[in-house]
C-alpha cells in the first residue's frame, strides 16, 4: 500500500498515460529482467536493486506450473454418408464456454472402452481413426483421439448416447 501511494504521487496529473508509457518503454528497453543496462537508466540513483548490487535477482522467479498430459477423445457423430457432424455448446469443464465436437478426458473416469461398449449396444457403428492429434493450451498438454460414430437419422438414439454420457443438451447438426 505504501508503495502505491509513493508511485501514485510521481504520476503526474496530467497525461499520466505518457508516464505509463514511459515506465513501459523503460522496463522493455533499459531495466531488463535479464541483462539490464544500468549505465544508461535514468532512474538508477533511486534503485534499490541498482543500489545494493541485487539487479540479477529483480524480478524473483516464479515457480513455474508443470504441464499436465491430457488424452481427449473427440467424438464425431456423423450422418448422411459424413456430411453432417453434430457439434455441442459446452457448458462446463475442460472448454467450457466453447462449441465444438463432444469431448471426453480420459481423466473424467470415462473408459474408452465403456464409452464404445455403450456405442455399440445403441446398434451404431463407432471406429477409431488410425491418427492422433497434439495441442498444447495453458498448462495442458494433449493428445487427441477421434471416433467416428455413425448415426441413423433417428435423433433418440442421439440424445441417449448423450445423455448415458452427460453432454450438454444444446447440440446442433
Amino acid at each position: 500500500e505504501n508503495i502505491s501511494c509513493y508511485v501514485n504521487s510521481l504520476i503526474p496529473k496530467e497525461n499520466p498515460g505518457d508516464f505509463n508509457q514511459a515506465m513501459m518503454d523503460l522496463g522493455s528497453t533499459v531495466c531488463k529482467k535479464q541483462k539490464p543496462n544500468c549505465t544508461i537508466c535514468p532512474v538508477r540513483d533511486f534503485c534499490l536493486a541498482h543500489r545494493n548490487q541485487t539487479t540479477s535477482y529483480c524480478p524473483p522467479l516464479k515457480p513455474r506450473k508443470q504441464a499436465q498430459d491430457e488424452d481427449v477423445y473427440a467424438l464425431l457423430f456423423t450422418k448422411k454418408n459424413h456430411t453432417e457432424f453434430s457439434l455441442i455448446e459446452r457448458n462446463n469443464g475442460f472448454l467450457n464456454k466453447t462449441i465444438g465436437f463432444p469431448l471426453l478426458r480420459s481423466q473424467d473416469g470415462i473408459a474408452l472402452n465403456s464409452l464404445l461398449f455403450e456405442i455399440k449396444k445403441l446398434g451404431l457403428r463407432a471406429k477409431i481413426l488410425p491418427e492422433n492429434f497434439k495441442h498444447s493450451i495453458t498448462h495442458h498438454k494433449i493428445t487427441g483421439y477421434v471416433i467416428l460414430i455413425e448415426c441413423p437419422q433417428k435423433e433418440e438414439i442421439l440424445k441417449n448416447i448423450f445423455g448415458q454420457f452427460s453432454f450438454p443438451e444444446k447440440k446442433q447438426w
